[in-house]
């Protein structure tokens, strides 16, 4: 394992890139504490008249030019103290010979090279230690008398794992308290009132999965707890983050408490990982992004991120990470910028893109809102108004598929496609998302709002939300199917202005979007809830029949002339 980390940090410096002269550090009394405070040093005290040291001159040389892209990378510096000039200083860095190679960490001796000064085997240390500094594991002989290392956790800790309901008692609540805002239901097993939010509360917990932990205590279990805590009846709900407590009030609904969250809970600070974690991270995250730093990221570059992800809440997890094993596997170039913000969808290990920093704080608030949804998703009722009435009025490219084994085909080529152009797709001043739509579900809507017959299934559209304008032809005046090159094509067209759009409200002559899904979602219930349906039918008539009546009833001849109203006052209509 261990050469196979060095191997691969070692393949980090290979990649081409522009070798500056590098002036030898030289180190004396005056500079040497202040210099070695910071970073991982190692340090050749010499001697001019030492025949070792004129013999080892060239190697040195050679590693500090080849090894200079750790000053930013990792920390890891080289620099020279002459003894024979600064002998105070080698005494009291207790030099017993020459050369001696003594590496300190952050101001602390940690270690000595005393292996074979060859290139190789002396560049293979220095890759071990500049790898392990960056990852902060131990380099050597760093811990005092009596303390330990702490051990890091083999597994990246999240909250909420599994998206389910934890029920916890005083020591697990202050736990996850102490590692994050936690929002907990204070129940009692015989309250109805209780039995009735429970399975509303597990919903929200399977829909903040990963990202927010969802507890529960029961109060007839652990009655101290929930005195402590305030509560006077059941259920009582409340958010606890960064010593504050802010009640759950209102009506409790899936709806209402996501609101809620998504309102009061603070910017979640970004999880370190390393390039072990990131596997799992792939596994789980279908949307994430990862803040790569390196020893030189400045404090300014820190804040500007913050800044740019602030935005995405509890919605989108935001990770940070300073091991170049990651860099190397991202394939970053080299020398790396002093920073990175790279976005990542659909499972695949590989960023879609990335933004180098220092950047604007406009392009990187950009970057992130271009990037914060998922490559590719399916339409349905709940995404209908948050994609077509969204702010920035996106492009949407619109896929109509079939249900079954060809509609999957379909699927996965449009997963395909929205892969390929968020690698290398044209420069929008819009999102550009790519959803599929089944030609089954929205059968009317697709023939209505965009012209899409079952007959022309499967077809694909753009739709400018901006516009309320759609494109179903490529460049070439073909109709567009569910094929990447037509997308590609489609999309060419109306960068490039060669397409023109066709209105989306003379289409659909249906009022407006609004209406429409209502009325769809309307169908698809009575589909699935046929008896339902029928008694609302029924009991729609009957009402329609007594208002009627009602209405009717109201306006009785009078003796006068004209009609009455309903409270007797005479009319004359």
């Amino acid at each position: 394992m261990l050469w196979r980390r060095l191997t691969a940090l070692a393949l980090l410096a290979t990649g081409a890139f522009p070798q500056e002269e590098v002036e030898l550090r030289q180190l004396n009394e005056d500079n040497f504490k202040a210099t070695i405070a910071h970073g991982v040093w190692l340090v050749e005290h010499f001697s001019p008249r030492c025949s070792h040291c004129k013999a080892f001159a060239p190697t040195w040389e050679e590693l500090a030019h080849e090894k200079a892209y750790h000053e930013q990378l990792t920390g890891f510096h080289m620099a020279q103290v002459n003894c024979l000039a600064q002998g105070d200083l080698c005494n009291s860095n207790d030099i017993r010979g020459y050369p001696s190679l003594i590496l300190y960490a952050d101001g602390k001796e940690v270690g000595e090279f005393k292996e074979d000064r060859a290139y190789p085997i002396l560049e293979a240390w220095i890759e071990e230690k500049a790898l392990a500094y960056a990852r902060g594991e131990p380099l050597g002989a760093t811990v005092e008398e009596g303390e330990q290392e702490e051990e890091r956790p083999t597994q990246l800790s999240r909250p909420n794992p599994d998206g389910k309901v934890v029920e916890v008692d005083e020591a697990g609540l202050e736990a996850l308290k102490a590692n994050g805002p936690v929002f907990v239901d204070f129940f009692a097993p015989w309250c109805s009132h209780c039995k009735k939010l429970r399975p509303i509360y597990e919903k929200l917990a399977a829909a903040y999965k990963g990202a927010l932990n969802i507890v529960a205590v029961n109060c007839d279990d652990h009655p101290l707890v929930c005195r402590r805590n305030g509560v006077m009846g059941y259920p009582t709900i409340k958010l606890f983050q960064d010593g504050e407590v802010k009640p759950f009030e209102q009506h409790r609904t899936i709806s209402l408490m996501t609101k809620f969250l998504d309102e009061q809970v603070k910017g979640v600070p970004m999880k370190k990982i390393m390039s072990e974690d990131f596997e799992s991270i792939v596994a789980n995250d279908d949307i994430f992004f990862v803040f790569a730093t390196s020893y030189a990221t400045s404090l300014e570059e820190i804040e500007q991120v913050e800044r740019a992800v602030k935005p995405l809440g509890l919605s989108v997890p935001v990770y940070k990470t300073n091991d170049p094993l990651f860099y190397k596997n991202q394939s970053i170039a080299m020398p790396p910028p002093t920073s990175s913000l790279l976005a990542f969808a659909s499972h695949d290990p590989q960023h879609v893109s990335a933004v180098a920093l220092p950047a604007k704080d406009e392009d990187l608030r950009l970057f992130v809102q271009r990037n914060r949804y998922p490559n590719f998703f399916e339409l349905s009722g709940d995404n209908y108004n948050s994609l077509f009435q969204a702010e920035d009025h996106p492009l949407v490219v619109l896929g109509a598929i079939r249900d079954g084994a060809d509609g999957e085909s379909e699927r996965q080529e449009m997963l395909k496609t929205a892969k390929a152009w968020k690698k290398g797709g044209r420069p929008f001043e819009q999102r550009v998302l790519f959803v599929s739509a089944s030609a089954v579900n929205w059968e009317k809507w697709l023939r209505k709002m965009v012209g899409i017959f079952p007959v022309n299934i499967p077809a694909l559209v753009v739709i400018d939300t901006s516009k309320n304008e759609f494109y179903d032809q490529t460049i070439e005046g073909e109709h567009a199917h569910v094929r990447g090159a037509d997308a590609f094509s489609v999309l060419e067209g109306i960068y490039q202005n060669f397409l023109t759009g066709k209105a989306i409200e003379s289409a659909l002559e249906w009022g407006s979007r609004s209406g429409t899904l209502l009325l769809f979602e309307a169908g698809q219930w009575s589909a699935a809830h046929p008896f339902l349906a029928t008694l609302g039918a029924l009991a729609c008539v009957v009402g329609l029949v007594l208002a009627l009546a009602r209405c009717l009833g109201g306006r009785r001849p009078s003796t006068r002339g004209g009609y009455m109203n309903e409270k007797g006052v005479q009319r004359l209509d």
